[in-house]
């Protein structure tokens, strides 16, 4: 671990059980990994559907099922 900050007050008010509710204290860490390769950049940039709503879902679960399931569409 290189260093720890905080504790900070955390409000999560408006959750309910079994979420945290009320405000609680968290601290933080960082951490380096001299033995793990560096990160990079994604190749491709993620792909966001626009325009939809929950009446839309099944047809967006359709169109993502159709592309999960067929690996050579990924181009990833």
């Amino acid at each position: 671990m290189i260093s720890t900050f905080g504790p900070f007050a955390i409000n999560y008010s408006g959750n309910t059980a079994p979420d945290p509710t009320g405000t609680v204290e968290q601290d933080g860490s960082s951490t380096w990994c001299s033995t793990r390769p560096r990160v990079h950049p994604l190749a491709d940039q993620p792909v966001v559907m626009e325009g939809l709503n929950n009446s839309a879902q099944p047809k967006y679960l359709k169109v993502m099922d159709t592309w999960y399931l067929n690996p050579s569409a990924w181009n990833v």
